[in-house]
């Protein structure tokens, strides 16, 4: 029996400047290579997205996103849980 990755949703705000999805696409997978994720969205006009990703990849997705100034502002297992408590949605 395969077991299923466990989900998480990581909640985020650019704090310099916003790029586009496929730029910020790009800057990720480079600092990323072989860790799986995917970024669910982004505002382009705010810097707020989420990124989806496996539960043992949380960690080092977020010291990555810290060292490139980018504010964490949530974990969650769920997206509307994640939208409620960090993104006011």
């Amino acid at each position: 029996m395969i077991k299923r990755i466990k989900r998480r949703y990581i909640a985020f705000k650019i704090i310099d400047g916003f790029p586009t999805k496929k730029n910020l696409i790009r800057c990720i997978e480079s600092g990323l290579r072989g860790i799986k994720f995917q970024i669910i969205e982004y505002d382009e006009h705010t810097g707020h997205g989420i990124i989806r990703c496996g539960h043992k990849s949380v960690r080092i997705i977020i010291d990555f996103l810290n060292s490139v100034s980018i504010t964490v502002k949530g974990i969650s297992g769920t997206i509307k849980t994640l939208r409620r408590k960090f993104l006011n949605i």
